[in-house]
């Protein structure tokens, strides 16, 4: 039997798997992380794994020059995991790193998108498009849903790859990268402790947090359970390619 394994790779300590580790850890996966900021080395990739890239502040075209950058590294493990067709879901930066490698660019958002709220005040809406609309990763989701954000930077993707769901300020926010590789703009993953976490050190969400932390808290509820479900699908997804040769 093949074993599953999560091997999550991690920029910065408050960035973590989120609700992504406790899912998986019980439908059997083991997880791995790969620890960045600790000058831990990419992982091995071996039949059997999937990836999930998180995010981070760093910016997807940071090259050498910049000090303990390891985004040239990571650009290059992002083109290898296209290339083997594994399993891999990138988040926020995750995301950024996948489209630069399979060709497409990243380019300074139109609006800095940060925390539960858009200049209106309103969600960051998602607005699930033609191609999303039967997609398995997005089954059981309602149309539109909201996302908490943490970005200042937007992708702009090949004519190959499919975009699932768009923002109505930074458009492509979830895209489907190759065959099995995803990539989400917005946060699923995130939890209770990562979101007091994230108000409490990021600095971009420092002054939203005297307007955000408390009605984040009733967003925060509604979104749990739609980020399980996303994640569950995008599970599903890695299992079906894990356990048949046929697309291996």
């Amino acid at each position: 039997m093949v074993q599953r394994t999560l091997r999550i790779v991690q920029t910065i300590e408050r960035e973590g798997p989120g609700l992504l580790a406790p899912l998986a850890l019980r439908r059997g996966w083991q997880v791995r992380t790969c620890r960045l900021w600790l000058a831990e080395p990419l992982p091995p990739l071996r039949p059997g794994d999937a990836v999930l890239l998180l995010g981070g502040p760093a910016s997807a075209n940071d090259g050498p020059a910049n000090a303990n950058s390891r985004i040239p590294e990571l650009l290059d493990f992002s083109r290898g995991l296209l290339a083997r067709q594994l399993p891999v879901l990138g988040i926020c930066l995750g995301l950024q790193l996948l489209v630069k490698a399979g060709g497409g660019s990243v380019v300074p958002a139109a609006l800095r998108e940060l925390g539960w709220f858009d200049p209106l005040g309103q969600p960051w809406w998602l607005d699930v498009t033609a191609q999303g609309r039967h997609h398995p990763l997005l089954a059981g989701l309602p149309d539109p849903f909201a996302l908490f954000q943490l970005h200042g930077e937007a992708v702009r993707p090949t004519s190959t790859m499919a975009v699932l769901a768009e923002g109505r300020w930074c458009r492509p926010q979830i895209v489907q990268v190759g065959p099995q590789a995803f990539g989400i703009q917005g946060h699923v993953e995130l939890n209770g402790p990562s979101h007091l976490r994230w108000f409490r050190e990021d600095p971009d969400l420092w002054a939203l947090a005297d307007r955000q932390l408390r009605p984040g808290a009733a967003a925060l509820a509604r979104l749990q359970p739609l980020g399980e479900r996303l994640l569950d699908n995008w599970l599903d997804l890695a299992e079906t390619y894990v356990f048949s040769p046929a697309l291996r």
